[in-house]
């Protein structure tokens, strides 16, 4: 009895999953190709890349919301790149999200990724 409702939730939990997946599908504008600026196209979309896909969420608290150009200066600040290599991918306001990425090459000096001196 015990094994088949394991059965029983498994083959739900896969339904589920299966369900989610063709129910939502990924935003058009992750696919697009990558436009990689050192010219070394992948052929792979920017959604793995991980320089590609960072987020800034900024506070409910602010009373403005605050100016995309200037969270794009402050991330590049704090990344220690210029801001010319960063640019937006989308802008949730909703949400309090800005999805930017990475266009510059790796700097020679540094060995962390832009990706991990962002977490």
């Amino acid at each position: 009895r015990l094994r088949q409702a394991a059965w029983a939730a498994a083959l739900s939990c896969a339904l589920v999953a299966l369900w989610d997946v063709m129910l939502h599908p990924v935003p058009g504008w992750q696919l697009e190709p990558s436009t990689d600026a050192r010219g070394t196209d992948s052929g792979l979309p920017d959604i793995f890349d991980q320089n590609a896909l960072l987020l800034l969420r900024w506070k409910q608290q602010l009373q403005n919301q605050p100016d995309e150009e200037n969270m794009l200066s402050v991330a590049a600040e704090t990344l220690g790149v210029e801001k010319d290599k960063l640019v937006t991918q989308n802008l949730i306001v909703d949400h309090r999200l800005l999805l930017f990425k990475f266009l510059g090459p790796t700097e020679k000096g540094s060995k962390v990724p832009v990706h991990m001196r962002w977490k």
